[in-house]
């Protein structure tokens, strides 16, 4: 019986595909491994991104624009500078990419790269939207910022703040209505009275006079966040006077009309329906019955 071997070239060849194959392989590991590194960072950011938003509804109630949001992603987890309103850590811990010990800190990505942390508003010449935005960012696979693979997420505040502005403005609505209450009617002389009497008068139509008798009055404490909104913009009122309505650009306003008077109650009442008329004794109230 003849035995054949393989020839050189066979071998070549089969090595070839072997080479092939292997290689193949090997891209495609590498390729899961990356796809896998980049979901994970990307659901990182996303973990940040919810953390940011949890920081800026406790540290706005006391700050506001860019104070309101954190300095860096250390404070997620840390108070270093003492912000006031800060109740974290908004992370469990460093490790809070995929809630699991052994995820990637906070601050980095899962390559094990720091993430760039970014306030929008203090680029020179930003909008004044930006002043509510933040950008976190990965440099990808490559390592290389600014290129094709990297992965970006950006966070949007202004929920937070226009929730705190109306918190605001709800407050300084309640005092005013409560200060026309007690000042712009004087108490009633007798049960009989029809017309609710004089008071000392109304608020002024400028909302920093307004503030400062509010506060001297002790309706309101001396604090900023009555004189600004959560974006750190100045209220305003509609210039009427005595003061109705105080209102931010990121917000709608609020109208405090004046109260009435002692006898009013505060309430309004709705028109009572007209009665319709009884119909004539010995009628039936029915119309005329047709002959027989």
């Amino acid at each position: 019986m003849n035995r054949r071997g393989f020839s050189l070239l066979e071998l070549l060849v089969v090595l070839a595909i072997l080479s092939l194959l292997g290689g193949g392989a090997v891209f495609g590991a590498f390729a899961i491994r990356e796809s896998v590194h980049a979901g994970a960072t990307v659901t990182h950011l996303r973990r940040a991104g919810d953390a940011v938003h949890r920081y800026v509804a406790d540290v706005a109630s006391t700050n506001e624009g860019l104070a309101a949001l954190p300095p860096d992603l250390a404070h997620l987890y840390s108070n270093p500078s003492g912000v006031s309103g800060w109740r974290g850590p908004y992370v469990l811990d460093r490790r809070a990419a995929l809630s699991l010990a052994s995820g990637p800190p906070v601050d980095l990505d899962a390559w094990g790269r720091p993430i760039t942390y970014e306030r929008l508003g203090l680029a020179p010449g930003a909008p004044a939207a930006d002043v509510s935005r933040v950008r976190l960012s990965s440099s990808g696979a490559d390592g290389a910022a600014g290129t094709a693979d990297d992965l970006v997420f950006e966070i949007e505040a202004a929920p937070e703040l226009r929730a705190e502005t109306r918190r605001r403005l709800d407050r300084i609505g309640e005092e005013i209505l409560e200060y026309h209450r007690d000042h712009l009617y004087g108490p009633p002389v007798s049960p009989t009275d029809t017309e609710p009497p004089a008071g000392t008068g109304g608020l002024p139509a400028d909302w920093d006079a307004a503030r400062t008798t509010l506060v001297a009055a002790g309706y309101l404490p001396d604090e900023n966040r009555y004189k600004v909104d959560a974006w750190g913009d100045a209220f305003v009122t509609d210039g009427f006077a005595p003061l109705a309505r105080v209102v931010s650009v990121h917000a709608s306003p609020v109208t405090s009309s004046p109260a009435p008077g002692p006898s009013g109650g505060g309430k309004t009442k709705k028109p009572k329906k007209p009665k319709k008329p009884k119909p004539p004794k010995g009628s039936s109230g029915k119309g005329p019955k047709k002959g027989g």
